[in-house]
């Protein structure tokens, strides 16, 4: 298997209180544990934070903490296409780390 050039790692519900960027923001201990992994195979400006409130983040953009779960966001599939699409993103090999239920297969199976 080849290296990735991008990395995507999955937001988590526990947030900081106040704006910060994206890697400080999300202080899940499975986001925590993803972006250490991430960090092993590429460097920062190659890993994106996938939001379920505004889609790829670049782990320096100042975010504001929010309330949305990445199986609640039905628009969040097509959010992140036109993302990687304006960006030239799809021609990169990607690696996502994610939990078990994403936005994809909470997509096929039909819930909310």
């Amino acid at each position: 298997m080849s290296q990735p050039s991008l990395v995507i790692v999955a937001c988590s519900k526990q947030k900081a209180p106040q704006p910060l960027p994206a890697f400080e923001l999300y202080q899940g201990p499975f986001t925590q544990l993803c972006l250490r992994a991430a960090r092993t195979h590429v460097g920062d400006s190659h890993i994106r934070i996938l939001s379920a409130a505004h889609g790829l983040l670049r782990l320096d953009e100042v975010v504001e903490p929010y309330d949305v779960r990445l199986t609640e966001a039905s628009a969040l599939i097509a959010k992140v296409r036109d993302q990687a699409a304006r960006t030239d993103l799809l021609a990169e090999q990607v690696m996502a780390l994610t939990p078990k239920e994403s936005p994809q297969s909470s997509s096929r199976s039909g819930s909310t």
